[in-house]
Parts: structure tokens; C-alpha cells; sequence
């Protein structure tokens, strides 16, 4: 282990020294402060941020530049959040050999892949079950079985679609959710009619309605932009 490497695992555990966590639970109009006195669990706000800081240093030692599709002129060949990663690629070499070296780069920061909750995800009919050592890979439903509109963390959401004006319906629909100030939303989509395949990338900012007596908010779109898109 390096030094530099040292004095970053020394660093969190001064962090985790510090952290002090508490729970508030409100019932009607009364709350209540718990103390919490057994360090962050997995589903505080914190918890995620200590996987994306162990991670960043293995994706930085992958070499996955040219693995992956691309999306307007992009190489997009992974999602991830904390430690629930999901790997694209339209190749099945290529998913077999980027899983066996995400499986060994993570297992050098002490993190294993959990084969039993790990499928792949395909929009063919083709059997792409694959064995890594004594573990099977299950192939899990086919996209072409099943309509995937949405991918959603929380708060997060993601909408798929291949029609802009059914995305604006989508949206709509998620106001009657989401009344968040300042929530900000991005479309991106390709146009096969886009002469170099660009992406429309359209902006949406929503705000709260100057009526203080509405607790809804619109969204009002502010600004257009034709340029490769940077926000995948």
C-alpha cells in the first residue's frame, strides 16, 4: 500500500471518528430526536459517498475507453451508484471480459461482487449466461419482454423514451410528484434526422408559483441547445 493511499484510509477514519448521526421522527406535530450511536448504516446520506470514493481510483485503473457504446460521439459503457453498478456494452466478449476486470480491480479494495443479485440484461433473444470461476451469471429479462420507461434511485429518476412529446407527458405527470424548488431536469435524446447525429439537449427548470397560497410549481423550458451531449 502506498503512502498516499495510507494517509487516505487514515483521513476516513478520523471522518468516521467524527460523524455523529441522529434520526428525527415526526409524527404529526410532534418530532423527536434520536441519537444514533452506531456509526453511518447503509441508507443514511452519507453512506453512499464512502463506495464512490473507493471506486474512483479502480475506474480510474480500468481501461474501458473504447468499451461501451456510443452515445452521441460519448463512450458510455457504465452507470454506477454507490455500489450498484451497471455495465453497457453491445458486445458479449466484451461484458464477460469488463466484468472479470471490475471483479479483480474491486476485489484489491476489499469489495466483492455479489454473483446471486448480479444479471444481464439484453434486447435480443440470444443466451448470454456466463460463468465466472465457480459462479454463474444468470441472464435476467429481455428488454424486448418487458418496457422499460423509467430508472429511478430516490429522488433520482431517469425517463426513457424514443418520442420527445411523450417525455413532456412524462414530466408533466411527475409534477404532480415532485414539488421540490429548484429541482432541475435535463432531456437528451438522438435525432436520426440530426445531420451529424448530434443531441438536442433541452433544459427545464422548474419553479415555485409566485402564489404563495399554490404549493405547485411549473416548469418552463429556458433554453434550447443543439451540441454533442456531455450530460450522460
Amino acid at each position: 500500500m502506498g503512502v498516499r493511499q495510507w494517509e487516505l484510509l487514515t483521513q476516513d477514519r478520523q471522518t468516521w471518528k467524527a460523524i455523529e448521526t441522529k434520526t428525527i421522527i415526526k409524527v404529526y406535530e410532534g418530532t423527536k430526536s434520536i441519537q444514533i450511536n452506531r456509526g453511518v448504516k447503509q441508507g443514511d446520506t452519507i453512506s453512499r459517498k464512502p463506495f464512490s470514493q473507493a471506486l474512483e481510483d479502480t475506474y480510474k485503473r480500468l481501461e474501458w475507453e473504447e468499451k461501451g457504446i456510443t452515445i452521441c460521439g460519448q463512450r458510455l459503457n457504465h452507470l454506477r451508484y454507490a455500489d450498484d453498478i451497471v455495465l453497457i456494452t453491445d458486445k458479449k466478449e466484451e461484458l464477460f471480459e469488463m466484468m472479470k476486470e471490475l471483479d479483480i480491480e474491486a476485489g484489491k479494495i476489499g469489495l466483492n461482487m455479489n454473483y446471486s443479485k448480479t444479471k444481464t440484461i439484453t434486447n435480443t433473444a440470444e443466451d448470454i449466461t456466463m460463468r465466472i470461476g465457480q459462479d454463474e451469471i444468470e441472464q435476467g429479462i429481455s428488454i424486448d419482454e418487458k418496457i422499460f420507461n423509467h430508472l429511478r434511485y430516490a429522488d433520482d429518476i431517469v425517463l426513457i423514451t424514443d418520442n420527445l412529446g411523450e417525455a413532456r407527458v412524462m414530466l408533466q405527470q411527475l409534477q404532480q410528484v415532485y414539488r421540490t424548488p429548484g429541482y432541475k431536469t435535463r432531456i437528451a435524446y438522438t435525432r436520426t434526422d440530426c445531420h451529424l447525429e448530434k443531441c438536442h439537449t433541452f433544459q427545464y427548470y422548474c419553479h415555485h408559483c409566485p402564489d404563495p397560497n399554490k404549493d405547485n410549481f411549473n416548469i418552463q423550458a429556458v433554453r434550447r441547445i443543439c451540441q454533442p451531449c456531455y450530460y450522460l
